[in-house]
């Protein structure tokens, strides 16, 4: 991602980098059977807070089905979590 340089008046003559972590979404679907799907779509609401993660998350007995976006280095520890 660039944007243009403070320094110029032309945005194309100079673009310097913006330091914003790359988003990237996650979809996917986990299907084993959750004991407790109301303890598990919280410890899934937690979860998604903590890493500040955005989605809908769907937990029932039959397994998890999730659509989730945020920096890649949450998502990574989002499937670590997750897994």
């Amino acid at each position: 991602l660039v944007a243009p340089s403070p320094d110029s008046l032309d945005p194309l003559a100079a673009m310097v980098e913006c330091d914003v972590p790359a988003p990237a979404v996650l979809l996917y679907y986990y299907y084993r059977p959750i004991d407790d799907p109301v303890a598990a779509a919280q410890r899934q609401a937690s979860l998604g807070q903590r890493l500040e993660l955005q989605g809908r998350v769907r937990v029932a007995q039959e397994g998890i089905n999730g659509t989730v976006s945020g920096a890649r280095e949450a998502l990574n520890k989002y499937c670590l979590a997750t897994a």
